[in-house]
């Protein structure tokens, strides 16, 4: 499907010429071969391009903000009169939503979503062999914000009833932030959790179709047909670069290597200098298969020889389709002469090629047989800068409503979209090729990857033996040296040595084992007196030390000492803060879990006074760039409080439970006292005292609660709703992850503290509030088990959502806090039992642990303000 008459809307637009901080010029970049090139491993551009779109946390579609929204209404076409009407409402939204893209999807929602799903309806109907009979499976590649996947469904759902309630549509999205966007949509908002499913991953990966298997609708592989979407995908995949001097020359394929390490150094002064990387374009023989498949599809006539007898089919499917159209390619050419267009027939010297797409079909091709593709994009664009052919569009955004257009692909990750024109001719030869041999190359990798694993196995004890034998002489002459280096600096420390020799040594001891406290002691008995007299030499002393800190930190990033040694020296008050700040928080984009970093950063903060809501905004960046990152969920734990108050009190369930069953054997003892002349009433007592619930227990304080955040009153109603509501996109994502489950049963701990401190006023003569905290947290309770319903329909045998929705029903079941919700407690807790009961069978290794649940006898702390 060509992108013919959508609109693509550039407002503001300025052309940047300017290089980046650090870099050569943007214009002009180096460009060297490979012989000449600096150290380290060129990247493809393909590579490249991969890391800048969609790199985990520096790229550009994993930002926090994601760079495309939904429209907070759809566009009223039927009021628009004209084109320039429709430029300036979009224009206006562009101003409104501060996005960088609003896509065709977004801008014609609803209607594009029905529409294809009207044409899907029709193609099984009347063209796919077998009618309708089959399940309707549809995968979309890049779902962003799930405005075609609610649409599709809302038009199936409303035609088609039967169709859908057997059908599956499965998104494979590669970006966290709009995976949980899509979560947000398609499923809390529209409720189709019983159709979709997300996918993350690369749809170019061969691991991302695992999961798309698992959510075909029963009885459907993917050797049965599948519609495959790809709503503005292919502009955004990575592309490589080939040149050559002349159309009769070999192709060169071309690199891009890094000339400067993007690293943190130490400057001559004592502040720290962030540096970007530089890049040069290295030119190699196009030795790459990718690359060789990709030039003998589209330019048969000057094909690589190893690809020549594999491409014949292709190339001939392409000179019978350049025949058959040669009528219409002269009112082609001549057009293009007109509009000053480059000739698409013409021998190209500098082209970008649609690798990754290549990449995408041939596994299309291997992992969907029966498929129909359905693909939309822009086939031009305007304003491009870059040179070559096919060449990308690189556009970023500087403030409000400005667009900056780069002349070069080679800016840092993330500061750009850079999005490709698709020639759907070329795309046409493309899907010939990888028909004919996607399947053929991922059955030899296949067994490829087999044999290498029988042989790495047959050869590996021998191997080992001789590893083990040489690393052992190594270390033991690691351990001789390093003892002899050690020896010397505690000789100089005992002889009170502080001269720069001695310092030196010391240096290199230390950047070989920097776990040695005694040493980094030693250096700071030699500086007292340097950093105490202050001036250049204390600042020139305290940049060196930050320095050797930073060195041993890249050694090894979890080294206690060293992080208490540059606390030390920050301490003196030298140290720039802010800069400390941004190397703490490289540190943390290398190794989310580093808890030296953690604390490290902690310890900034509080110097510098950055106050809570800006910590909270930075754990909330982290977290939609990876949900797994137990760290930063944890940190929440700690700053929440700080914002609203401080010491709180825990109650468990043992307690709860202890309370339970005191007050029902009093009222039984109550009861066996009570004489009556009615025997009849008496049995009638009796069996209403030993059916009746007990009063739902109270909420009773407990001292002594050392948590790493302490609170005197628990987070307000309206921050818990956000943050369920985050957390919840987390399990979207991954419902296996435990680190997003683990800060869920917090914030639970705190919902139930609303209700302990209800009774600790109604003590005081508050009873009111006692009865509107216990509708709140049944309200919440009830809330969070519907939640999880619709992600067991879904995934019917997930274990978390499984166990916490047994806490949750055993909490209401306890607390009595489902009669207001019409909900028995007994039947309550008959579900409990029965939940337990899957879990046994789901998860056996911990059986035990869900039988004693089961029995009463496994209750999880739920404290006012802990876990649930």
């Amino acid at each position: 499907m060509r992108a013919a008459g959508q609109l693509l809307l550039r407002v503001g637009r300025v052309v940047s010429h300017q290089p980046w901080s650090g870099c050569g010029s943007n214009r002009q970049f180096n460009r060297c071969t490979s012989s000449s090139a600096a150290a380290g491993a060129a990247l493809l551009y393909r590579d490249f391009i991969q890391q800048s779109l969609y790199h985990p946390v520096q790229g550009y579609f994993n930002k926090p903000q994601p760079p495309i929204c939904r429209l907070p209404e759809p566009i009223q076409f039927s009021r628009i009169l004209n084109q320039a009407e429709y430029k300036a409402v979009l224009a206006k939204l562009y101003q409104q939503l501060q996005v960088d893209w609003l896509t065709p999807v977004e801008v014609f929602a609803p209607w594009y979503g029905r529409a294809l799903a009207h044409y899907m309806l029709e193609c099984r109907r009347h063209t796919l062999r077998g009618g309708s009979s089959a399940p309707l499976a549809i995968v979309e590649i890049g779902g962003g914000t799930g405005t075609l996947a609610a649409s599709v469904l809302d038009y199936i759902a409303e035609k088609e009833p039967v169709t859908y309630s057997c059908m599956s549509y499965t998104t494979i999205e590669i970006s966290p932030s709009l995976a949980g966007v899509q979560q947000q949509l398609i499923v809390q908002q529209r409720g189709h959790a019983q159709a979709w499913r997300c996918v993350r991953g690369d749809a170019a990966q061969p691991a991302s179709w695992g999961g798309v298997a698992g959510a075909l609708p029963q009885q459907h592989s993917l050797q049965q047909h599948v519609f495959v979407l790809m709503m503005e995908v292919l502009d955004n995949l990575p592309h490589d670069r080939a040149i050559r001097t002349s159309p009769a020359a070999d192709w060169q394929q071309v690199a891009v290597v890094q000339q400067q390490q993007q690293e943190i150094t130490a400057s001559s002064s004592s502040s720290l200098k962030e540096q970007q990387p530089r890049y040069a374009e290295v030119l190699q023989p196009a030795a790459d298969p990718v690359v060789q498949r990709c030039l003998a599809a589209l330019y048969p006539s000057h094909q690589h020889p190893d690809t020549s007898s594999s491409s014949s089919s292709s190339s001939s499917s392409s000179s019978s389709s350049s025949s058959s159209s040669s009528s219409g390619g002269s009112v082609k050419s001549w057009l293009q002469g007109l509009l000053g267009l480059p000739d698409a027939g013409s021998e190209p010297t500098d082209v970008w090629l649609p690798t990754r797409c290549l990449q995408l079909l041939e596994l299309l091709h291997t992992v969907l047989p029966q498929h129909t593709l359905i693909a939309a994009d822009f086939d031009a664009l305007p304003d491009v800068v870059v040179p070559g052919r096919n060449a990308p569009l690189v556009s970023g955004r500087q403030g409000a409503g400005v667009t900056v257009d780069y002349d070069t692909v080679l800016v840092p990750w993330g500061a750009a979209d850079i999005f490709f024109p698709t020639d759907f001719d070329s795309l046409a030869s493309l899907y010939a090729a990888a028909a004919h041999r996607g399947p053929q190359l991922h059955a030899a990798a296949a067994a490829a990857a087999a044999a290498a694993a029988a042989a790495a196995v047959k050869a590996g004890s021998t191997a080992a033996r001789r590893t083990i034998s040489s690393s052992k002489q190594q270390r033991q002459a690691d351990v001789a040296a390093i003892k002899q280096g050690t020896t010397l600096v505690l000789e100089c420390r005992r002889q009170r040595r502080y001269d720069q020799a001695a310092l030196t040594a010391s240096e290199k001891m230390l950047k070989v084992v920097p776990e040695i406290y005694t040493i980094w002691n030693y250096r700071r008995e030699a500086l007292q007196a340097t950093l105490a007299a202050g001036g250049e030499a204390a600042q020139a002393a305290c940049a060196a030390e930050l320095a050797l800190t930073q060195a041993c930190l890249q050694e090894n990033p979890k080294s206690y000492s060293t992080w208490h040694h540059r606390k030390w020296v920050v301490l003196q008050g030298l140290a720039d803060l802010s800069k400390e700040l941004k190397l703490v928080g490289s540190a943390l984009a290398l190794d989310g879990r580093n808890f030296h970093a953690w604390s490290y950063r902690q310890f900034i903060v509080k110097l510098m006074g950055v106050h809570a809501e800006e910590e909270l905004s930075y754990t909330s960046s982290l977290i939609a760039a990876d949900f797994s990152n137990y760290s930063a969920w944890h940190y929440r734990t700690m700053l929440l409080p700080r914002l609203y108050n401080e010491d709180i009190a825990t109650v468990s369930f043992d307690e709860l439970m202890a309370s339970s069953v005191k007050e029902q054997q009093q009222q039984q003892q109550a009861s066996s006292r009570a004489t009556t002349h009615d025997s009849a009433a008496a049995a009638a007592a009796a069996e209403s005292s030993s059916s009746s619930q007990p009063a739902a227990p109270q909420l009773r304080a407990t001292a002594g609660f050392t948590g790493t955040a302490s609170q005197s009153r628990p987070i307000p109603v309206h921050v818990l709703e956000q943050e369920y509501d985050m957390v919840h996109q987390a399990f979207a994502t991954d419902s296996g992850d435990q680190s997003p489950w683990i800060y869920y049963r917090w914030l639970l701990g705190n919902s139930l503290a609303h209700l302990s401190q209800a009774q600790q006023q109604q003590q005081q003569g508050a009873a009111q509030q006692l009865e509107e905290a216990r509708v709140v947290l049944g309200e919440a309770l009830a809330r969070e088990v519907s939640r999880f319903a619709e992600h067991l329909a879904a995934d019917p045998d997930a274990k978390w959502p499984l166990l916490m929705t047994a806490r949750l029903k055993e909490a209401q079941a306890r607390l009595g806090l489902g009669e207001e919700l019409g909900l028995d407690p007994a039947a309550l807790q008959q579900q409990v039992q029965q939940l337990y009961v899957r879990l046994q069978q789901l998860d056996p290794l911990r059986a035990g642990y869900y039988a004693d649940a089961a029995a009463g006898k496994a209750f999880v702390v739920v404290q006012a303000l802990g876990t649930l």
